[in-house]
């Protein structure tokens, strides 16, 4: 019963590791229906 609850915490921990390691796409995002102010893309 240890062994198994060990396996799966550890298998938690990977997968936890894992997705930290991935980075984040929201910031790839394009923002199509965004403020007027936001959208002055040549004017800074």
């Amino acid at each position: 019963m240890k062994i198994k609850l060990l396996l799966a915490c550890l298998g938690f921990l990977a997968g936890a590791f894992i997705l930290a390691l991935t980075p984040a796409r929201a910031a790839d995002a394009v923002c199509y229906n965004c403020p007027p102010e936001w959208a002055n893309w040549g004017q800074r």
